[in-house]
């Protein structure tokens, strides 16, 4: 009967679409292919307040393009902008296969001095709805998406955090945990 309701419990809790919650924020995009859309809402403050956020990302359509991927992701910044991390969801606009990322740069926003990078696949094609968290804590990023985890620890503290999609069609949706504060 234990597991039973503990399974429950998690399935509400990685599944919010399941206890019927409604998201405190929606990012839809749809980006051409080339192109990167920016949140308005910045999700730095509950970032660095609570060092978690969790929701639910789809992407409905990667568009290709020959020099940029296609997909959603979160973007941290250092205190001095000179080094950034991506962690998010990238897919593949010829298979509809996706994966998840990690991709670590130095040397100021426009640098394109990468410095480590690792992706694992996902399961799903595009088009599925899958539960996302993304935390930061101790001085580790990590980016679960359905049920993959991948991270990265950070050498610098960070300043600001981003959400972006860029050549695609998606939505991400956030959701409040019960007895989260913001």
């Amino acid at each position: 009967m234990r597991v039973v309701v503990l399974g429950i419990c998690l399935a509400v809790l990685h599944f919010p679409a399941f206890g019927q919650v409604q998201p405190y924020h929606v990012f839809e995009f749809d980006v051409a292919a080339g192109f990167f859309e920016e949140d308005d809402q910045t999700i730095s403050t509950r970032m660095l307040g609570r060092h978690f956020v969790t929701g639910d990302i789809q992407i409905q359509e990667c568009r290709h393009h020959d020099d940029w991927a296609s997909g959603f992701r979160f973007r941290v910044e250092s205190e001095d902008e000179d080094e950034r991390v991506f962690v998010g969801v990238l897919c593949d606009p010829d298979t509809g296969e996706q994966l998840i990322t990690v991709d670590h740069f130095r040397g100021g926003v426009e640098s394109d001095e990468r410095v480590s990078s690792r992706a694992e696949e996902l399961n799903p094609i595009v088009n599925q709805m899958m539960p996302m968290r993304v935390s930061c804590y101790q001085g580790r990023l990590e980016i679960s998406v359905n049920g993959v985890e991948i991270g990265k620890n950070l050498d610098f503290v960070p300043g600001e955090f981003f959400i972006f999609g860029f050549g695609a069609k998606g939505t991400a949706r956030f959701y409040e945990l019960a007895g989260a504060t913001s």
